[in-house]
């Protein structure tokens, strides 16, 4: 997810950079989860959730306004390619697009039949989403129209991350990382590090060598190979409390992950690149 700092399933979070500490934030939302959430720059923030509602903060996330409301569909993925040109995607395969920062959203493409989970633009016209139903979807022209590859898999994908046009990563049930070399047309299926079976929710490259992926009961594993082969840092606890739905690095020394219950771990060990977590 390209800009993303965070993705929560409760609330939004901020974090103060001279104390290292977080603050929650009134949405002025009621119930709803919000699922994704974008940083265009220091004052515009877009976030999405269930029940349709996509929320944008237009000063730093001191306030809210309820910018666009689908009661019929649940976002579950939002991606920013620059500060104006934007996409959100979520469940009957809905895709909705921006192009002014997110005041407002126009419906277009709708991959009717499947629960689209995640969405990631490299620039302005070229994208990709995943769903759960084992597709990866391509789009060359900003989103107005998208092609489904179907992988052949039965695995359930929840996160999509690109280095560039051509490097790219799935991540999803049964512990599955896959591989594109050539911009999402056909990919190659990573080995299990595990015989657990678990899901993982997010996806993250700082470059083409260092990666993370988080997941169910508050697993992280790395890679520093590409994607070639994944290591655990800490291994699933088997408890659904304890999962992580999002990662991301500011930089090669520094991530943060977020999950369940305002669970947020930050990596403060910077030459094994987040080995060691606080």
């Amino acid at each position: 997810m390209k800009y993303v700092l965070l993705t929560l399933a409760v609330f939004l979070l901020n974090l103060t950079a001279q104390t290292d500490q977080w603050i929650k934030l009134n949405t002025g939302l009621g119930n709803e989860e919000l699922m994704g959430v974008q940083i265009l720059d220091n004052n515009n923030i877009v976030a999405v959730g269930n029940d349709g509602v996509i929320i944008k903060s237009s000063d730093g996330g001191a306030t809210w306004a309820t910018v666009h409301n689908n009661p019929e569909v649940d976002y579950w993925g939002v991606t920013f390619s620059d500060t104006h040109h934007g996409w959100a995607v979520g469940s009957d395969g809905v895709i909705v697009k921006t192009n002014d920062g997110g005041n407002t959203w126009s419906e277009g493409f709708t991959a009717e039949g499947y629960f689209l989970t995640d969405v990631f633009f490299i620039n302005q016209n070229k994208g990709w989403a995943c769903d759960i139903l084992g597709g990866v979807y391509l789009t060359n022209n900003g989103g107005d129209t998208w092609t489904r590859v179907n992988l052949g898999f039965v695995y359930n994908f929840y996160s999509v991350h690109f280095v560039n046009e051509n490097i790219g990563f799935l991540a999803g049930s049964d512990e599955k990382i896959l591989k594109t070399t050539d911009g999402g047309n056909t990919w190659s299926e990573k080995s299990s590090i595990s015989n657990m079976g678990l899901i993982f929710y997010d996806i993250y490259f700082s470059d083409l060598n260092n990666g993370w992926a988080v997941g169910f009961g508050g697993s992280i594993i790395r890679t520093t190979d590409g994607g070639e082969t994944w290591q655990y840092i800490f291994e699933s606890q088997g408890n659904m409390a304890l999962s992580l739905w999002g990662v991301h690095f500011v930089n090669s020394t520094i991530g943060y992950v977020v999950g369940y219950n305002g669970n947020i771990k930050k990596s403060i060990e910077a030459v094994r690149l987040g080995t060691i977590w606080r």
